[in-house]
């Protein structure tokens, strides 16, 4: 997706989650990615300052 959709509830079917990439063109400012299960979510780094 390239543009906010605040009324997205969930993923479209046969998809976990959903990826946001800006472009020069959509509204969005930043990459995001949107998982809509806890489960799904995996840490892949732990950094300690």
């Amino acid at each position: 997706m390239t543009r906010n959709s605040p009324n997205l509830v969930a993923p479209p079917v046969g998809f976990h989650s959903v990826l946001g990439e800006p472009d020069a063109s959509g509204t969005l400012n930043y990459d995001e990615l949107v998982v809509y299960d806890n489960n799904a979510i995996r840490p892949a780094y732990l950094i300690i300052y």
